[in-house]
């Protein structure tokens, strides 16, 4: 008898420490890269659609590419194109968005947008955490067009929501954030640190938490009709194991390494592609207006030397190129527009 409760004791023991390494290993952030919602955002400052978190200061933005009466996003909120910027989710089809500064108006100051949700369990004081988010910059969107990038998007750890009135309360900390300014609109930057709690933390918050004069701003967008930055974020993680969220990207290759380039110039009606596919497999190119509409095919067989197609008449506007091979898997496309 003695012996069996023994091994009963050890079994369970054994039990109880997979089931404890099962959750250090999971992400505290809940529904972390947005996939998940309550409704389809339509519009802008619908941060509460997206399962799990809410506005926590002003109104931050929510984008997925479901369908509202047949549109992405109901043409607003929509996921590559929205109202504030052209970009493929990092993972699935959601993400959220806020503004990290604008140009003071008058008195007012600090402008910021704060996305918040509550943890899975509460931070452990002492023991070290892993943190990561993406983060792009946005530009080009179909209302808004920021001019400007800033520094400082990061992430905070909180008691309670970080629910602000106006004037914000600015730290000028948190517990990781991006130090420099992200110029490239093409591309997901990935911002990671540890952090090492001194409280039990229940709620993170996403946003810049620097004041005016600690955040650096550079002009990339002249023509835009926006004085303000604004970003994308995705797959946000607080995992007790490094690397422990394991987010699928929403490409079939890496974010670093794209198959094919391709710029589309509105003055000469051209469209120029340079592929970096070795396999010679044709492929099927598609252009999407903003409301996901083809506008012009065509098949391409990939080469050594640039690829340019003189398409039909395309204003101004947001884009997405859709490249599938003859088995119908998406090839990754970095779009950049010139006017």
């Amino acid at each position: 008898m003695v012996m069996k409760h023994a091994r009963i004791s050890l079994l369970t023991l054994v039990v109880l420490a997979l089931s404890i390494t099962r959750s250090q290993a999971q992400n505290l952030v809940p529904n972390g890269s947005f996939e998940e919602y309550t409704q389809c955002p339509d519009f802008w400052n619908q941060m509460s659609r997206a399962t799990g978190w809410s506005r926590f200061h002003r109104s931050p933005d929510y984008f997925n590419a479901c369908l509202v009466n047949g549109l992405p996003g109901g043409g607003m909120a929509g996921v590559p194109g929205n109202v504030a910027g052209w970009q493929i989710a990092a993972t699935g089809q959601g993400y959220a968005g806020g503004y990290l500064w604008c140009e003071p108006v008058e008195d007012i100051v600090n402008i910021r947008e704060h996305s918040g949700a509550m943890l899975a369990e509460p931070l452990q004081i002492g023991v070290p955490v892993y943190l990561s988010f993406k983060v792009s910059v946005a530009a080009n969107g179909s209302l808004e067009n920021a001019r400007w990038s800033a520094s400082g998007a990061g992430m905070r750890f909180s008691m309670n929501p970080y629910l602000q009135d106006w004037p914000p309360v600015v730290p000028n900390a948190a517990a990781i954030h991006m130090d420099f300014v992200p110029t490239d609109t093409t591309v997901w930057y990935e911002v990671t640190g540890t952090y090492v709690p001194d409280s039990a933390y229940q709620y993170v918050t996403l946003g810049n938490f620097f004041d005016d004069a600690n955040t650096a701003v550079t002009q990339i967008n002249p023509g835009g009709n926006l004085d303000c930055a604004y970003v994308f974020y995705d797959d946000v993680c607080v995992s007790y194991v490094e690397n422990g969220c394991g987010f699928q990207s929403g490409l079939s290759e890496p974010l670093s390494g794209e198959s094919i380039r391709a710029t589309l110039s509105f003055s000469t009606q051209v469209l120029t592609l340079v592929c970096t596919m070795q396999s010679g497999e044709p492929l099927w190119l598609s252009l999407l207006d903003v409301l996901g509409r083809a506008i012009w095919d065509e098949r391409l067989t990939p080469g050594s030397d640039p690829w340019l197609a003189v398409l039909p008449s395309v204003t101004d506007g947001i884009y997405q190129l859709k490249v599938q091979t003859m088995s119908g898997d998406i090839v990754p496309v970095k779009l950049f527009r010139t006017p």
